[in-house]
C-alpha cells in the first residue's frame, strides 16, 4: 500500500467503521493514532506509543504505518520527544527500548 492522504486515510476509516465489531475505544484510539501519524510522520507515532499499541492499532485498521503514513512531515520537528531523541542520534535504540531517556530533560520546541 502507498502512502496515504488524508482522504484516502479518511475514506479507509469510513469504510473500516461499518464493517468493525471490537471495543469501540480501541477503534478511537487507532483512529487518533493514524490522524497523528498522519500530521506528524510515523516516526513520532512511533515514538509516543508502545509497541504493544502501534501494531494493535495497526491491525485494527489494517494498514502498515510505515507503508500508509509519510516517515516525515513539516510537523515531526515539533516534537520535544523526537528532537530529543535525534539529538542522541539513537531513534531505533529507543524505540526498542534499549536507551532510556531521562523525561527531566527539557527540550525546547521551537
Amino acid at each position: 500500500m502507498a502512502e496515504m492522504n488524508l482522504n484516502d486515510l479518511n475514506s479507509h476509516v469510513d469504510g473500516l467503521m461499518v464493517v468493525y465489531k471490537g471495543d469501540i475505544v480501541d477503534l478511537a484510539h487507532a483512529i487518533g493514532a493514524a490522524r497523528i501519524g498522519h500530521h506528524y510522520g510515523w516516526r513520532v507515532l512511533r515514538l509516543i506509543i508502545s509497541q504493544v499499541s502501534y501494531r494493535k492499532y495497526q491491525k485494527i485498521l489494517g494498514l502498515d504505518f510505515k507503508e500508509s503514513l509519510p516517515e516525515f512531515t513539516i510537523y515531526t520537528e515539533k516534537s520535544a520527544g523526537y528532537q530529543l531523541v535525534m539529538k542522541l542520534n539513537n531513534f531505533w535504540d529507543v524505540v526498542c527500548g534499549k536507551a532510556k531517556i531521562d523525561r527531566k530533560e527539557k527540550t525546547r520546541v521551537v
